[in-house]
């Protein structure tokens, strides 16, 4: 017994230490990303200048959120952005888009009788590359890219108890949230004149939370579903000059 106790001591010992690299690499990840972040915004105002189009938009976002082995919900939300196109060729159809975007979107279902809800404001800064074609007045331009994203805000509430997910004094370590987030875009643009009409697909590659765990509410046992990253289609309303 005391052998067995000791080689399990040992391998808690481990588990312990991998634990503590594995936090160590985040945290530098974490400050790497920070940096990147502000160096694209700071590089993105300096260049908007020297921008041949600016665009300002309205997006509406039905959102998927990912959680392994469970079904995703559908949050809802709406953004403010703006892009400057830089001219990469000549002819001037070949466009590099660089923006900012501003976003709040909200969930609420109910889960074994109880109200479930999660709100959260994202900063985006959104990097493509389109080709345009123009026919007359009416211009069109697929395009993808890259985001870096900043959510720096996020308010879970059950049952009336509200917890901040990046706040681990309000909730477990197996709930904090990752507020700096990478993802994928792709999209068409419809433009006429200076009115822009554009259907996006942006999904995140790094996870907001990754863990699954169940809470004891009484005698009832609700499997919460912790979520693995987010996935929206941005429907655009924008004026482009």
């Amino acid at each position: 017994m005391i052998y067995r106790k000791n080689k399990l001591n040992g391998i808690f010992a481990k588990k312990q230490k991998i634990y503590y690299l594995c936090e160590c690499i985040y945290l530098k990840l974490n400050g790497f990303m920070k940096k990147i972040f502000s160096f694209i915004v700071v590089g993105m105002i300096a260049l908007s200048s020297r921008a041949q189009e600016k665009e300002f938009y309205v997006d509406l976002n039905p959102i998927t959120m990912h959680a392994e082995g469970a079904s995703g919900n559908s949050p809802f939300g709406l953004a403010l952005g703006f892009n400057y196109y830089y001219d990469l060729n000549s002819q001037k159809t070949l466009k590099l888009g660089v923006g900012g975007k501003i976003a709040y979107s909200w969930y609420s279902d109910e889960i074994q009788s109880m109200d479930e809800s999660l709100k959260y404001w994202r900063l985006s800064v959104p990097v493509s590359i389109g080709y345009r074609l123009q026919a007359g007045e009416l211009g069109i331009m697929p395009y993808c890219g890259i985001d870096f994203s900043y959510i720096f805000s996020a308010r879970y509430t059950l049952d009336g108890d509200s917890y901040n997910l990046f706040d681990d004094d309000e909730v477990s370590d197996l709930l904090v949230a990752k507020p700096l987030q990478i993802g994928l875009h792709g999209g068409i643009d419809f433009d006429f004149r200076n009115f822009v009409l554009g259907l996006a697909y942006q999904s995140d590659l790094t996870k907001f939370q990754d863990n699954h765990i169940e809470l004891y509410q009484g005698i009832n046992v609700v499997n919460y579903k912790c979520v693995t990253y987010f996935s929206e289609i941005e429907i655009k309303l924008g004026y482009r000059f």
